[in-house]
C-alpha cells in the first residue's frame, strides 16, 4: 500500500473515535495521576490522558527501541496498561 494511502487510512480511524490523537509530540516523561490518569510532560507543558499509546514499528512488525530497559518503571504501575501480542516482557526488566 502505497505511503499516502497508509496516512489516510490511518487518519480516518483516528477520527472515526472522535480521540484528540496529537502526532509529532517530544514526550519527556510520563506518570500516573493520582486520579488514574497519565501526566505526560511536553516541551509545550504538561497533558493530562486516560489512555496513551507508545507505537514503534510498521506493518505488525514492533521495533524495539534501544532504550527499552527505560520502560520498566511502568511494570509496576496500578494502571491498566495494555501490550501487543508481541512485546515487551517482565523478562526484559531483569
Amino acid at each position: 500500500m502505497p505511503r499516502d494511502n497508509v496516512v489516510s487510512h490511518l487518519a480516518a480511524y483516528a477520527n472515526s473515535f472522535v480521540a484528540p490523537v496529537r502526532e509529532g509530540v517530544n514526550v519527556s516523561s510520563v506518570y500516573p495521576g493520582d486520579d488514574g490518569r497519565f501526566n505526560l510532560s511536553t516541551p509545550s507543558g504538561d497533558i493530562r490522558a486516560r489512555r496513551v499509546v507508545l507505537a514503534a514499528g510498521s506493518y505488525q512488525k514492533p521495533h524495539r527501541p534501544v532504550r527499552i530497559s527505560s520502560l520498566c518503571r511502568f511494570m509496576s504501575w496500578t494502571l491498566r496498561i495494555t501490550q501487543t501480542a508481541r512485546r515487551f516482557h517482565r523478562a526484559s526488566c531483569s
